[in-house]
């Protein structure tokens, strides 16, 4: 829990001026709320299945404490062949965790992930990371606000994307509880190139979502893309929304649907 003249700054252990993506893993949270993988617990990807790596629960308003005035740097340590660790990595955390006033920056991977659970999180930066900023799967149902997501070429992935990246479920697309957070007040800024970054956002496999109030500019791709029919089925459900939004760009040449 840091403050505005104290804040938390986990980064490499190299000099400053020598320090880079992937120089240290970084933050992962496990926490017992929901998730939808059967059995309602998981491991997280590239760990053991060993207990002290589980995560999930039936508890919705666990808590895991407090990330408030932090700030992670130079992370993304590869624990296996393609499969670096976020900034943040939440799994199963509950809403009555507090994450406020977080920056992640020049990580290998998403700035944070949430597998599953309610967390709630607000005033996060993310500068230079290599991956998305918002990436959310395995029923994720939380709440995120005051976002903003500037890329660079430095580093970045191809298949990065500028703002979202959510999933339900990566076997079975309408496993519940569904992927479903609501997002408020996000800007998410790509290079303008034709080499780096990716869409403005990826839904996909089945998930669900909302987002108001949100400007996505200068992805290599279409602004906004949906993957499937089991996505696209959420929009006549009222489960999926964009509304007082600006994804400026243009959809055509994609497999994007505007």
């Amino acid at each position: 829990d840091g403050t505005t003249r104290r804040p938390i700054v986990m980064t490499s252990a190299q000099k400053v001026g020598s320090r880079a993506q992937r120089d240290w893993g970084s933050l992962v949270v496990f926490g017992r709320a929901p998730i939808n993988e059967p059995g309602g617990q998981a491991y997280l990807e590239g760990l053991p299945a060993q207990p002290e790596y589980q995560y999930g629960g039936t508890d919705p308003h666990d808590d895991s404490g407090v990330i408030r005035f932090v700030r992670l740097e130079f992370g993304g340590f590869e624990i296996e062949v393609n499969q670096e660790i976020n900034g943040l990595t939440l799994g199963g955390v509950g809403d009555a965790t507090v994450i406020d006033h977080l920056q992640v920056h020049m990580n290998k991977d998403a700035g944070v992930e949430f597998f599953g659970g309610t967390a709630n999180a607000k005033h996060l930066l993310f500068t230079g990371l290599a991956d998305d900023p918002l990436d959310g799967d395995l029923g994720w149902q939380g709440k995120v606000q005051f976002v903003v997501n500037i890329k660079s070429n430095l580093n970045s992935e191809g298949d990065s994307n500028i703002l979202l990246e959510w999933d339900n479920h990566p076997q079975n697309y309408d496993y519940t509880p569904r992927t479903n957070p609501q997002v408020y007040n996000a800007t998410g800024v790509g290079t303008g190139t034709s080499v780096t970054g990716n869409y403005g956002g990826n839904l996909r496999r089945g998930t669900a979502g909302k987002v108001y109030n949100a400007i996505v500019t200068q992805s290599r791709r279409a602004p906004i893309t949906l993957r499937d029919t089991a996505t696209l089925n959420q929009i006549p459900a009222g489960e999926l929304i964009f509304d007082n939004s600006i994804l400026y760009g243009s959809f055509e040449g994609s497999d994007a649907y505007p």
